[in-house]
């Protein structure tokens, strides 16, 4: 799968450089999210490791647009002098999100660990559910498919002899 992405995001790098991408290119990074979100939704509903590759390669080729696009209209709309401030502080804003969404979701996991050893109920989840009775079968269906068919052919051999 990780090859269906990196063949995607190679296409469109490829294609992005000789086209130059949309003349709106806001446009572009709008219609490129929403593909991917539509390769997002094809590879969350499909059972056919063919159409998930397909469904990978779609959002790797449109991450690749919305980035280089993104980093185009910067690159346009900035001046020249403090081209290099912009973009360091694009990163900075990349790296405090990321490194937030990362402690939020630690904080959020230590609450609920948290909880569950304070919140009496969910130590007692298991009892409230009470557990399945194992069925266990003196023969297995085989054995007794196999004991019905002899028995049937020794009442057969026997309808045979007696002339019946």
């Amino acid at each position: 799968m990780l090859t269906c992405f990196g063949v995607g995001s190679l296409v469109a790098r490829v294609l992005l450089a000789a086209w130059g991408g949309p003349m709106r290119r806001m446009n572009g990074i709008l219609g490129s999210m929403i593909l991917a979100g539509v390769g997002g939704v094809i590879t969350g509903i499909s059972e056919s490791l063919v159409v998930t590759a397909a469904g990978v390669f779609i959002i790797g080729a449109s991450f690749v647009f919305a980035i280089g696009l993104n980093r185009v209209i910067w690159q346009v709309k900035a001046a020249a002098e403090v081209l290099g401030r912009v973009f360091a502080l694009r990163v900075l804003i990349g790296v405090v999100a990321q490194s937030t969404g990362i402690i939020l979701a630690g904080l959020t996991l230590a609450t609920f660990a948290i909880l569950s050893f304070v919140v009496r109920p969910i130590w007692r989840l298991e009892d409230a559910l009470p557990d399945q009775p194992p069925q266990v079968d003196s023969e297995s269906d085989s054995e007794q498919e196999a004991d019905e068919s002899a028995r049937m052919a020794e009442e057969g051999r026997a309808d045979d002899a007696t002339g019946c």
